[in-house]
């Protein structure tokens, strides 16, 4: 016997009421949609923010605004990057909601399973320290830029996703990187860390 998807997860059943919106079919709607989507827009939040203690309620308000809105979609050709759309504005009105140290996977400085205590402690340190850097830059910035270079998506789909121009993403991603690179300038060590050389 298949496993019901309230099973498989207890929140769709609130999701769904609580996006309900007086049609029949909506709960089967929900449970299409959280189906087809759970993995994607989990992953697509973790890239996003990294692991976050609101990691589920984020990926539940989303939810609930997809299948909110999901009767205002006219082309369902395109229903996938009209999800990655909705999840990219809700992971960014959340990051201007509040500021929180994220754990982002920005720079591979992970440290080994072998690595001695002092090393481990010392990279971890750094890491600590990058992610600072990234809770530094405007949500809109970041969202861009953590979609074009850990996410690696093209610059039109960036833009997509973000509701605005491929010049504006471009934008976007320069005064990030120009931002961090600024920063970095004050932390020669964290420099070499991250591009494996220093100043000079």
């Amino acid at each position: 016997m298949s496993q019901s998807i309230s099973d498989a997860n207890p929140h769709i059943d609130s999701i769904a009421v609580e996006s309900s919106q007086g049609h029949v079919n909506e709960a089967s709607v929900a449970r299409r949609l959280f189906l087809r989507y759970e993995r994607d827009v989990n992953r697509l939040v973790y890239r996003l923010l990294g692991p976050d203690r609101d990691h589920d309620d984020i990926v539940q308000d989303a939810f609930v605004r997809i299948i909110g809105r999901h009767h205002t979609l006219r082309d369902p050709a395109v229903e996938k990057a009209w999800v990655n759309r909705v999840t990219v504005s809700v992971v960014r009105n959340h990051l201007r909601r509040r500021k929180v140290r994220k754990i982002v996977e920005f720079w591979p400085s992970l440290p080994d399973a072998g690595q001695p205590p002092e090393g481990a402690l010392e990279s971890r340190s750094l890491l600590r320290r990058s992610w600072k850097l990234l809770d530094r830059l405007a949500a809109n910035d970041r969202t861009a830029l953590l979609l074009r270079r850990v996410e690696e998506r093209p610059l039109q789909e960036v833009a997509e996703l973000c509701s605005c121009s491929v010049a504006t993403v471009k934008r976007r991603i320069a005064r990030a990187e120009n931002k961090l690179q600024r920063a970095l300038q004050d932390e020669p060590d964290l420099y070499r860390h991250l591009s494996g050389e220093g100043p000079r």
